[in-house]
C-alpha cells in the first residue's frame, strides 16, 4: 500500500476475485488511518477494524466496510495516547466494539458513535510496568481476556477484566518462559 502502510483486500473463498478495498495512508497526513489491525463483522453487518496509526490524532482509527461496496469510512478517531497505537476490536454484547490502546479498554458503539474508555491498573513488578500485549476475546462468563507482559522481563501471563473496564485480574499462568514476541490474540475454544 501507499507508504508501506498496508492495504485492506477482500477475496472469496475459492481464492478468486481478490480486491484491493483501500490503501491505508492514502489521504494526506494519513487521516484514513495507517497499518490496518484484526477485522470483525458487527451487529449491523458492516466490517468494523482498527488502524494502529493515522486518523486525525495520528494514534489511529476505528474504520468499516460495507461489504456489499466496499466502501471503506473511517468510524471514529482514536484519541491520542502516549504509549501504543490499538489492538483490533471485537464485537461483544449489543454490537458494542472492544479493544486496547496503551493502558486503556475502550468501547464503541455503532449504532450512535459513543466512544468509552477506561484506563486499566495493571500493576508494577518491582519497578517494572506491566500492561496489555494482545488483543482481547470474550469469555464465557462475559468477561474480556487478554495477554500482558512486564516490561524488559521474559514471558507473558493472561488476564481478565469486567466489560466496563472493572475488576482487572491478572491469572496465574504467568509464563516466564514465554517469549513476549509470541501470541498477539487469545481465541475461546469450542471447549472454553
Amino acid at each position: 500500500g501507499t507508504l508501506n502502510a498496508g492495504v485492506l483486500y477482500r477475496i472469496d473463498r475459492n481464492g478468486s476475485n481478490f480486491e484491493i478495498l483501500h490503501q491505508f495512508c492514502s489521504s494526506s497526513n494519513c487521516t484514513d488511518g495507517a497499518e490496518g489491525a484484526f477485522s470483525v463483522v458487527g451487529e449491523d453487518g458492516n466490517v468494523y477494524g482498527t488502524s494502529y496509526g493515522g486518523g486525525s490524532s495520528g494514534y489511529g482509527a476505528i474504520f468499516r466496510v460495507a461489504p456489499s461496496t466496499g466502501e471503506y469510512t473511517v468510524a471514529f478517531n482514536l484519541p491520542s495516547t502516549p504509549l501504543s497505537g490499538p489492538s483490533g476490536v471485537i464485537s461483544g454484547p449489543g454490537g458494542i466494539l472492544y479493544g486496547l490502546q496503551g493502558q486503556s479498554l475502550f468501547q464503541y458503539t455503532p449504532s450512535d458513535g459513543n466512544f468509552q474508555e477506561a484506563t486499566l491498573p495493571f500493576p508494577l513488578f518491582g519497578f517494572s510496568p506491566s500492561g496489555p500485549i494482545s488483543g482481547l476475546t470474550i469469555g464465557p462468563n462475559g468477561n474480556l481476556y487478554g495477554l500482558y507482559g512486564v516490561y524488559a522481563e521474559p514471558g507473558i501471563g493472561v488476564f481478565e477484566v469486567d466489560l466496563n473496564g472493572s475488576n482487572l485480574q491478572l491469572l496465574p499462568e504467568f509464563d516466564p518462559q514465554f517469549v513476549r514476541s509470541g501470541p498477539a490474540y487469545l481465541l475461546l475454544a469450542s471447549d472454553n
